[in-house]
């Protein structure tokens, strides 16, 4: 029978009889959670802290040398007979203080039961450690002697005048990369390129230091008691980490918070300050470290530190918000109630909780933390394996044999055994390998709709970009945009040095022709080369007259001239092959896309089903497209640097291209036809092309996708 729900257990005449009490150096602090008033137990030698419920306490406070647990029990029977400890509760409370060791005992230690619990104790460990193999920790010293020292003179950082000072500068931050974003998008795509890996663990050390002490340090301000600081391998990186649980037992819970937000209120103010550095200062040592230190505390504040999703800082924070002890047990204990009650069809499943908004709420968060742990491992994974492959490797199998052999183990032994599912298990079992052969056939068998999108540039049909054919000063008072016919002047150019040249070699063709005549009456032998020397020079008289014909830059056919350069005067020097701007002639546009190499493969397969258009500030707008035609040779430059990260642009470019149109990585070039539309087409204008492809199962598109990317990231 199930137990669940139920006052009196089978099992209670084996611990009925049982002399034990709480030892004598636990510590035992009151705290509200929500109004209800709950009781923490300390032991002080393990710092470890356990929560209980009044009922459950007031069983424990009952519990003498000279008493049994038959009479503790009844007396809390007496006492609140409607709401007393189960015995279910009673058998699991004292199985937990046990392992614990928290109990004490009149009766003479049995050896054997001491090391076969000491055994089951460091196997406990062991699959812990197993388990965060990813952040391993090791205790190295005691830091709270030096807390009590230092902590007195710096209590002055908590007062509400550095907290505004704090918000100040933060926000000042914050604006700062804000206007220098292009160039922090730069420097946080080389934060990881292999040339900067120790300098980016260097910043990530400090930072992470830095964050620690901000734990330690307000833990210790608060009353707290901070004893335990050591290494933790962060994704087999060493990195500081202190444990500051001691504020579990703050009955304030603005002060447990703050304790909670401690790491990253300091980590932040020195990211706020690293980034003044970072727009201060020019390429350098500084420069990086501080651009390290700004993406360290962004990227782990985000993905960890204020993620409640994880257990990290933001986990606690949310528990204390919310006043929930226990946050992700009660979560999964709520998923399992649900489970059990409405898909199972379970009568004697219990909620732990009374309104249905909170009970989903539970099993909401408890569902969408799994996910993102599933996927946040997934992305540690194809990091780790881009630089240090072998390892990602293992890391890929640790993480399959932890997110899904063990967690589908474990629901077959429920389904299959669990006692809560006695009265149900056909039912249980039905529905549970119906609902996954159904989720299987709906991944492998029916088709959905496989498409992906690729950024790009309207152009014009006809057009050209214009060069400056020589060098020479701008003759016209400024350049000008305007719609042009052809032959119209569109720019000219002065260049005196080309009239001072002419004039030299008109010199010279003169005094070698004077020679020439002389040489026919003197001396014959002398007149062939004086005819060689005769003819370079007019060689070159009609180079420079070619040249000083392309000073005015003309027209090649009617369109809208552009120039990137409004108001330029007269007389600004230009040099030769420097872009004047484009001639776009009107009518019909074409749109250029940049398609990443991996994605290509459809589109050189003819699986091209249909194309879409949506152009920049028109979103709403649907474009029908058709392609035209794929550049089949692989391609490194952009049609425009708008595309480009230095432009706010979605395409990675190489950090010394000043220009922004130099890819990091080869792409194929598609042209695309675009079809009758209201929307605005302006040469250059910005957009993104969704191409539609043939349907097919989720499993399949998975798979190639999986392909592509091992293929693509480690050749295999």
């Amino acid at each position: 029978m199930d137990e669940q729900g139920a006052i009196f257990s089978e099992s209670w005449h084996r611990i009925a009889a049982l002399k034990v009490h709480l030892r004598a150096s636990v510590q035992v602090r009151r705290q509200y959670f929500r109004g209800e008033k709950w009781f923490i137990v300390h032991d002080p030698f393990a710092n470890s802290f356990l929560r209980f419920r009044p009922a459950v306490w007031q069983f424990l406070a009952r519990l003498r040398p000279d008493r049994t647990v038959q009479q503790a029990w009844d007396e809390c029977l007496e006492a609140a007979p409607e709401q007393p400890p189960t015995q279910p509760e009673v058998i699991r409370l004292l199985a937990q203080l046990y392992q614990s060791n928290l109990l004490q005992s009149d009766l003479p230690p049995d050896s054997a039961k001491l090391l076969e619990r000491k055994d089951r104790r460091e196997s406990k460990q062991l699959r812990s450690t197993l388990t965060n193999l990813l952040f391993l920790k090791i205790p190295v010293l005691d830091p709270d002697p030096l807390l009590r020292r230092i902590v007195p003179s710096l209590k002055w950082l908590l007062s509400p005048l550095m907290g505004v000072v704090w918000i100040v500068i933060v926000l000042a931050g914050i604006a700062t990369v804000a206007q220098h974003w292009p160039m922090m998008r730069t420097d946080a795509a080389d934060a990881l390129a292999p040339d900067g890996i120790l300098a980016l663990y260097a910043a990530f050390f400090v930072t992470k230091a830095i964050h620690e002490f901000g734990h330690a340090f307000i833990c210790r301000a608060l009353g707290g008691e901070v004893h335990r600081l050591g290494i933790m391998f962060f994704l087999f990186s060493p990195m500081p980490y202190v444990d500051a649980t001691a504020s579990w037992s703050f009955r304030s819970r603005r002060q447990r918070m703050l304790v909670g937000a401690g790491g990253m209120i300091f980590e932040l103010f020195i990211a706020a300050l690293a980034a003044f550095a970072w727009a201060a200062t020019g390429p350098g040592f500084v420069h990086r470290f501080a651009s390290n230190v700004m993406f360290v505390a962004s990227i782990s504040t985000v993905l960890f530190n204020i993620n409640p999703l994880v257990r990290f800082d933001g986990y606690y924070l949310l528990s204390d918000w919310l006043d929930v002890p226990n946050l992700a047990q009660r979560s999964m204990v709520e998923v399992k109630h649900l489970f059990e009650r409405f898909v199972c069809g379970s009568r004697t499943s219990k909620s732990a909780v009374e309104t249905t908004a909170a009970r989903w709420g539970f099993a909401s968060y408890g569902v969408g933390s799994a996910i993102y742990r599933i996927f946040m491992s997934y992305g540690i994974v194809l990091l780790i394996a881009e630089y240090f492959f072998g390892i990602g490797l293992v890391m890929a199998a640790v993480f399959a044999v932890m997110w899904f052999v063990v967690p589908v183990g474990k629901f077959i032994a429920y389904v299959a055994r669990g006692a809560s599912l006695s009265r149900v298990r056909g039912r249980a079992c039905a529905v549970s390998f119906g609902v996954l052969a159904a989720v299987v056939a709906f991944l492998g068998f029916v088709p959905m709709p496989s498409r992906f999108t690729a950024p790009g540039v309207v152009e014009a049909t006809q057009y050209r970009q214009m060069f400056a054919p020589v060098d020479g000063f701008i003759a016209d008072e400024r350049i000008l945009s305007n719609d042009v016919l052809e032959g119209a002047t569109l720019l000219g150019l002065e260049n005196p040095q080309l009239d001072l040249e002419m004039e030299s070699l008109q010199s010279q063709r003169q005094e070698i022709s004077e020679l020439q005549r002389t040489a026919l009456t003197t001396s014959i032998a002398s007149a062939e080369p004086l005819r060689q020397r005769l003819a370079a020079v007019e060689q070159k008289m009609a180079t420079l007259a070619e040249q000083r014909a392309t000073l005015t830059v003309t027209a090649p056919f009617a369109g809208r001239w552009m120039v990137p350069r409004q108001g330029q005067r007269g007389g600004h020097w230009l040099q030769r092959g420097e872009p004047l701007g484009e001639l776009v002639a009107p009518g019909a546009f074409q749109f250029s896309a940049v398609v990443p190499q991996d994605e290509a493969a459809a589109l050189f397969g003819g699986e091209m089903a249909s194309a879409q258009i949506r152009l920049s500030g028109e979103a709403g707008v649907l474009v029908p497209a058709k392609i035209e035609r794929i550049v089949p040779a692989k391609q490194d430059e952009l049609p425009s640097a708008a595309l480009g990260w230095r432009s706010g642009g979605d395409v990675a470019v190489s950090a010394g291209d000043h220009a922004g149109k130099h890819t990091t990585e080869p792409f194929f070039k598609v042209i695309a036809t675009i079809g009758t539309t209201d929307a605005a087409l302006l040469h250059r204008r910005t957009g993104v092309i969704r191409f539609e492809l043939q349907a097919e199962p989720l499993l399949q598109q998975w798979w190639r996708k999986g392909r592509q990317l091992l293929q693509k990231r480690y050749r295999v």
